[in-house]
């Protein structure tokens, strides 16, 4: 019985597993009260060759944040965003925490402050998304942890699983681009989204040099104060729709200028910033039809996949995204390919 318990203490109701490494013991809140279950998750933990009292959340949120950056997955914005919040949690946890010894009442207690500070509810929710991601990553690629503490956080109603899921219909897609035409920088955000599948940062920072109509594309590049997410550049036709009204709305303006917001100075040394969430919001109220900047861009290739106007191929590349992402987001929408017919056929 002593050798099944071995390195098991039961300490404030919760079994808990100590380890020697390197001199140094080391204790695992295995968060169960039940024996059974302590064992497993202490087998587990044993089977790690990564299980290290030295895996500091400040080294580790360092090591996602970089591997997220490098597979393409947060952008540049999204890394330092993510990483201040990643920072204010090392913070609030200790410099010498370790990713495996952070309990749920730990994250508990994290997100009770937040709400004490008075956070909005949609900044509280960007954290908790954040610290998410991460522990997934600890327990799913790092092997740090058998268990995922980070349950205990909130998932936001109107976060990125909705943007990863679900796209407009057609008709509200329509509706909200006939609401738009009584301002014309909300038309332009809309059709951006909806009609070339831009970013929210991409419609922000547009230059009229990136409507070609010469050639008929859209030409999403580098520009002083912008860098397109994994620096690439890319090309995406303009339909009818879109070339007949950029055309106008651009007509007499200089190449260099802001398609957006002409008017508005760069406002730091490095960045031009227009927030048009504010007035793009009032619109969707307006018409009645619920949306966000990504939920466009989602539309924007679920409509062409729908219809099978496009392969997967094209689709990624005027995304900006690699097909696996693609795939993983979009095979979902593909709900009437005739292809499945096929197996009904009579020889």
């Amino acid at each position: 019985m002593k050798g099944e318990n071995r390195g098991l203490a039961l300490k404030r109701g919760s079994w808990w597993f100590s380890r020697m490494i390197q001199g140094k013991r080391s204790w695992v809140n295995l968060e169960t009260a039940d024996l059974a279950d302590a064992r497993k998750k202490r087998d587990v933990l044993l089977s790690m060759p990564r299980f290290s009292a030295r895996d500091q959340m400040v080294t580790m949120t360092e090591k996602f944040l970089g591997e997220m950056l490098a597979d393409g997955i947060y952008s540049r914005d999204s890394f330092e965003s993510r990483g201040y919040i990643l920072g204010e949690l090392c913070r609030y946890l200790g410099e010498e925490q370790t990713v495996q010894k952070v309990t749920e009442s730990d994250l508990r207690a994290w997100l009770a402050t937040m709400k004490k500070r008075g956070l909005a509810a949609s900044t509280i929710e960007s954290y908790c998304a954040s610290a998410r991601a991460f522990f997934r990553w600890a327990r799913d690629r790092e092997k740090l942890r058998p268990d995922f503490p980070a349950e205990v956080l909130p998932i936001g109603k109107t976060g990125n699983a909705r943007a990863v899921e679900e796209a407009l219909t057609r008709e509200e897609m329509r509706a909200l681009l006939k609401g738009s035409k009584t301002d014309h920088r909300i038309r332009f955000v809309m059709l951006c989204g909806f009609h070339l599948g831009m970013r929210k940062q991409e419609i922000v920072e547009a230059r009229v040099s990136w409507f070609d109509f010469r050639r008929n594309v859209t030409h999403i590049h580098d520009t002083p104060s912008f860098r397109p997410k994994d620096r690439d550049r890319r090309f995406v036709p303009m339909n009818p729709v879109v070339r007949r009204w950029m055309k106008l709305y651009l007509r007499g303006r200089k190449p260099g200028e802001h398609a957006l917001m002409p008017l508005i100075k760069e406002r730091t040394k490095a960045r031009y910033r227009w927030d048009f969430r504010k007035p793009f919001d009032e619109t969707c109220q307006r018409v009645g039809v619920e949306c966000n900047p990504h939920l466009m861009r989602h539309t924007f290739a679920s409509i062409l996949l729908e219809d099978n106007a496009a392969s997967i191929f094209k689709v990624a590349e005027w995304l900006g995204d690699g097909v696996r992402v693609v795939q993983r987001r979009y095979a979902h929408v593909r709900t009437n390919d005739a292809s499945i017919n096929v197996l009904a056929r009579r020889k």
